[in-house]
Formats: C-alpha cells, structure tokens, sequence
C-alpha cells in the first residue's frame, strides 16, 4: 500500500497534473506558452522518461501485481497518442522525442500498454479520447469567425485534430505480449481478478478500503445532498465544476457572480 501511494505521489499524479496544465494553461493564456505552461511540458517528458526506467525493471508501477495506479496510468497513457499530443501541441514541446505507440521513443511503455490493453480493451475508445479533445477546435474557429482583429488568413494555421487517427488497437495487438524486455509474471487480467473482494457482500475492487466503505455506509444523506459517483477519467472534474457552478453561482475561475 506504502509503494502504490509513493508511485501515485511521485509518478502518475504528477505526470496527469502536468498534462492538464501544459493544455489548460495553454489555452487559458489564449495559446501563449507561459512559465507555468514551459514547466508542466517538461515535466511531462520527464516523468515519462522516469516510468519507462521503472517499467522496465517491474511489470506494474506498483511492482509484481496489478493496482489501481495502473489503471490511472495506462487511462492516461491511452489517450496520450489519441489525443493530448495534439490537442495540447506537446509535439512542439522541447523534450519531445516522439509518441508512445507510433514511435520507438518509450518502447517500454509501449510494451507496458499492450500488457494493460488485454485487461482494459473493452474500455478503451481512442476515437472518444479524440472526439472529446475536439472542444477547443470549435471554439478557436469561432472566435476567429466572428472577430474583427483576426484576419481571415489566420483561420488556416489553427493546428487541427481532425486528422484521421491511426489503428491504435491493430498497433497494440501487433506488439508482442512481452516486448520491450519487461518482466513478464503473471497476466494483469488474473492479478485483478484474484484480488476481487466483497464487504458485507458487496463487490469492491481490491483497492477499495474497508474504513472507506464504513464511511460511505454510516453516511448520514440528507433529501438535497447530490452525490456524484464516477470511474477514472470520465470527466468527474468537468462535472463538478459545473454542479459548483449551478449550485454556488462559480464562474470559470471560482469566482461567486
């Protein structure tokens, strides 16, 4: 348990929280490339660089069995060919070597997301990952339209994610189970499932706490409590942003109007 919050702390935590910022930030600061923004970038290739040193000596961020911070991981990893390069410009970045599965720069992680992609394939929608991405598209197009001070010219250079995405599920089917000289143990599939539980006879995930489970149990809901109840990366943040805005009067930047 100490291991997977130390690799959740140092790793993946950090690597999400950068690729937020490097895009959010981005745009934001109406596509400059700020202090804030140069950082996060890096730090992006640098925590990717990190895990492919530790992947390449353990099958799991976490060690010899699957845990939720693999789950949070590859979730994040899937969508960075899918999506985040581009959506995000991070192939203009200083540092970038290339993607994970349609290069040889992380052959490592490469290997680490066809080893999650045979637990988590029926999960994984890359074309969603894109379609979602799209947002700032339709708004940069829209602002330019309908502005004097840009001219029409400037429409063209917008970068665009349009483009037609590549296989990713025949590219990850094409890698060998055990590429990239990892360690190979056993199937992520059967180190799940082994670890499946119950707490009074409900079925929870093994990562799942017991004293979490009293909490939420002995919660006292009252008639106008809202719960909101999501998996990883489904747009739980998004969501909450707007029930704080329908509820509380918050504008984009937490402000009460």
């Amino acid at each position: 348990e100490n291991e997977i919050h130390r690799r959740h702390t140092e790793l993946v935590r950090p690597l999400i929280d950068a690729i937020d910022t490097a895009g959010i930030e981005y745009f934001k600061n109406e596509r400059r490339v700020t202090a804030e923004v140069s950082e996060a970038r890096t730090a992006i290739f640098a925590k990717l660089a990190k895990l492919n040193e530790l992947l390449e000596e353990r099958r799991f961020v976490a060690g010899d069995k699957l845990t939720a911070v693999d789950i949070l991981l590859a979730s994040c990893l899937f969508q960075f060919d899918a999506a985040y390069l581009d959506a995000y410009f991070l192939r203009e970045c200083e540092g970038y070597q290339g993607s994970i599965l349609l290069s040889d720069a992380h052959p490592v992680l490469k290997a680490y997301l066809r080893d999650m992609y045979g637990f988590l394939k029926p999960s994984v929608r890359f074309g969603s990952y894109r379609h979602h991405f799209r947002l700032h598209k339709a708004i940069e197009t829209t602002r330019q339209l309908y502005s004097c001070e840009i001219l029409e010219d400037e429409i063209g250079r917008i970068p665009s994610i349009y483009d037609e995405l590549p296989n990713l599920h025949a590219i990850l089917e094409s890698i060998e189970k055990h590429a990239g000289g990892r360690p190979r143990g056993t199937s992520a599939a059967s180190s799940f499932t082994q670890k499946i539980t119950k707490i009074e006879g409900v079925p929870v995930p093994f990562w799942f706490r017991n004293d979490t489970f009293q909490r939420f149990r002995d919660l006292d809901l009252r008639d106008d409590d809202i719960i909101l109840s999501s998996g990883v990366k489904m747009g739980t943040t998004w969501v909450t942003k707007i029930l704080n805005s329908l509820l509380h009067d918050f504008d984009d930047d937490g402000n009460t109007t």
